[in-house]
């Protein structure tokens, strides 16, 4: 069995794969650093050696509970595994490991996570995925954001690592969303899916590189936009509508649910503004609120100084409702000034209480 991706492949175990467990498990490994440091490493053994052989010479039946990653060029370099949490209400976590460490950053881990959790939900009746991990294992969190996981529980000082307190974290995917994902993603007002990852970090780099200028603050990284990205995908009460056009992601909008729906990011991708393109984003993602049910929709999110965008969003209605927030320089050349939010109270239904 193997399951093909673009850089890397899925396939089942080989006898020879035990030597590199062997290094892999040995002292001083960066992975062994953020799998569940908190666990003492054993290493492999001779009865270990046989009972590999033993299950590869008689499987156990059914799909299998794990199978090993390598590059299509054929080189091997970790494993993906599964588990029941929960049998009986068929709750199944699954876990990924990248041992070589050279190959980080590439891409791999996630495009092998998304391979697996979309294999486990093909071979098994499952109404969701889990997977557990801790805050100071970044790069697990950013997989599991990247294949659609949401941040389900966060508890905190629950792992110790090197003296220090960490929180554990649960992420979870439910089946129906997994196969949302999987729809054609046809031009117009569309949810955001993890393919969509690249796409959505540019535009959120440039939705806040213009805040930052407008501000006089340093850029707006290419990571600084990850990070806000993961962040927001971490909470369930944040809602991403993208716009696409001819094939391209040309615009995003960012909204919470707190009771009501408040927009709180709006962005058309530099290049494209000026071409009508943020007018119909803006009337399709209030007709798709007012088709879910919505009644209402709040707006307060524009920085001073922003022409452009106040001058778009008063020719849609929304009006300057109050000045809110004061801000002092503490720099000599930084005056404190008042700064503006635009507020619009959108009713969303027919009827107007």
């Amino acid at each position: 069995m193997i399951i093909h991706g673009t850089l890397v492949n899925l396939r089942e175990r080989r006898m020879e794969d035990f030597e590199d467990y062997e290094r892999w498990f040995a002292p001083g490994w960066a992975w062994q650093e953020w799998d569940a440091p908190w666990e003492a490493m054993t290493p492999l053994d001779e009865k270990m050696r046989e009972r590999w052989h033993e299950r590869l010479a008689a499987p156990p039946p059914g799909p299998p509970t794990g199978l090993e990653i390598e590059t299509v060029e054929g080189r091997h370099i970790g494993w993906v595994n599964s588990y029941w949490i929960d049998e009986d209400n068929c709750w199944r976590d699954c876990g990924i490991n990248i041992a070589e460490d050279e190959v980080w950053g590439r891409g791999m881990g996630k495009e092998a996570y998304a391979l697996w959790v979309d294999y486990l939900f093909s071979a098994h009746d499952l109404p969701r995925l889990g997977m557990g991990t801790w805050s100071g294992n970044r790069r697990m969190a950013w997989v599991a954001a990247r294949v659609g996981m949401r941040q389900e529980a966060r508890f905190a000082d629950a792992r110790m690592v090197k003296g220090k307190y960490y929180d554990a974290l649960r992420w979870g995917l439910v089946r129906a969303e997994w196969e949302r994902y999987q729809l054609p993603r046809e031009d117009g007002l569309r949810r955001y899916t993890p393919a969509d990852w690249d796409a959505t970090v540019e535009l959120t780099r440039q939705l806040f590189q213009q805040h930052r200028t407008l501000q006089g603050a340093p850029p707006f990284s290419v990571q600084d936009a990850r990070e806000t990205l993961y962040s927001w995908l971490a909470r369930r009460d944040n809602i991403l509508w993208l716009w696409q056009q001819a094939g391209q992601v040309l615009g995003l909008a960012r909204a919470r649910h707190d009771g009501a729906c408040f927009l709180e990011e709006f962005v058309v991708s530099e290049g494209r503004r000026g071409q009508g393109i943020g007018a119909r984003f803006l009337a399709a993602l209030e007709d798709d609120l007012r088709a879910s049910g919505e009644r209402d929709l709040f707006l307060s999110m524009v920085w001073p100084g922003n022409l452009g965008a106040i001058d778009f969003y008063r020719r849609h209605g929304y009006d300057v409702l109050n000045t809110f927030e004061l801000r002092k320089g503490l720099d000599k050349d930084r005056r404190g000034r008042e700064i503006e939010f635009l507020e619009r109270r959108f009713y969303l239904s027919d009827s107007v209480p």
